[in-house]
């Protein structure tokens, strides 16, 4: 594959990326740098793959990957800082061939949240999957959402470990990936979106148990998850007021306040009793011959059952 490439590199390569439902374009052109050109598709490749898409018609927005003469420095308070984009138009933009993998993806993370508006927002926060829908877990850093998915990870299927998408669709609350580096490498990335099934706002204690919250108790803790640009503070906090108010609308949206310590059969035992997970879908928990197992070992299904989903094909990219 890299032999193609270098024997191509007059002609332009494209990706396709499906990120929370919008089409991101990277158009990566041709240059005389073979080595940046072949390292940067490698990287795209390695980190996104599971976002592609085989080709589209209409992207949401297009990123221009070119090989600049000169590196542009501004200068904003006495500091300096290296230009790594410049804006086109409105949906477009181009970057250099040495921008880092890291500041590609808060690129994109930039993008998407752009193109979200008042459908959705970043928010800060752990995501598991049961039965193709989402519990969500909040909470201030250090509460313990990244711990409470590593508790969970061989009883259920993580989804994300510190920021998710939550984008209202078609009346429905779905959750979706982002494409920011989850803290833990095992976390699968996957362009599919899972409708939210309820929500823990999280708070470490000596026992665990969980209490439904009033509306007016949800609002004030969902609005400081939400990832706000610094520049749109009260735009945004206006529009994640109407979004949070109108999901708590839905007769099914139910949130908890779940203290727990770090036991995972207590976790697993209080969500079930929220009957958001089943027990009879629960995989055999660890015990001793004086406990009985959540599911006896008859009733447990494959573990394949509970993955997101199967690793998609790899689509390769267009050379033009």
């Amino acid at each position: 594959m890299i032999a193609i490439i270098t024997l191509h590199m007059k002609k332009k390569t494209v990706f396709y990326l499906k990120i929370a439902g919008f089409i991101i374009k990277i158009n990566c052109q041709p240059t005389e740098y073979q080595v940046h050109h072949m390292v940067f598709i490698q990287q795209i490749k390695l980190l996104y793959q599971d976002f592609f898409i085989s080709r589209s018609k209409k992207a949401d927005f297009v990123i221009y990957v070119e090989q600049k003469k000169e590196t542009g420095v501004l200068k904003y308070k006495k500091n300096n800082y290296i230009e790594f984009y410049q804006l086109k138009s409105k949906t477009e933009i181009t970057i250099d061939y040495s921008i880092s993998i890291l500041q590609l993806s808060q690129l994109l993370f930039y993008l998407i949240s752009q193109l979200l508006q008042h459908k959705g927002f970043l928010v800060h926060g752990a995501v598991m999957i049961h039965k193709k829908q989402a519990t969500v877990f909040m909470g201030a850093s250090g509460a313990g959402k990244s711990t409470l998915i590593s508790l969970l990870k061989e009883k259920t299927t993580p989804f994300a470990d510190d920021v998710f998408i939550l984008k209202k669709q078609k009346n429905n609350y779905l959750c979706f990936q982002s494409p920011i580096f989850c803290k833990q490498l095992w976390i699968r990335k996957t362009k599919q979106a899972y409708p939210v099934k309820a929500i823990y706002f999280l708070k470490q204690s000596k026992l665990t148990k969980s209490k439904k919250l009033k509306k007016n108790e949800v609002i004030k803790m969902f609005i400081q998850q939400v990832m706000v640009d610094a520049g749109k503070i009260t735009a945004t906090n206006k529009k994640a007021l109407n979004f949070i108010a109108g999901f708590l609308a839905k007769k099914k949206a139910q949130v908890f306040l779940l203290s727990f310590r770090k036991k995972t059969d207590e976790i697993l035992k209080t969500i079930i009793q929220d009957k958001h997970i089943d027990q009879q879908h629960v995989l055999r928990l660890p015990c001793s011959s004086s406990q009985q197992p959540l599911v006896q070992p008859e009733q447990a299904p494959n573990k394949k059952s509970l993955e997101v989903s199967s690793r998609p094909k790899l689509f390769e990219p267009k050379n033009i």
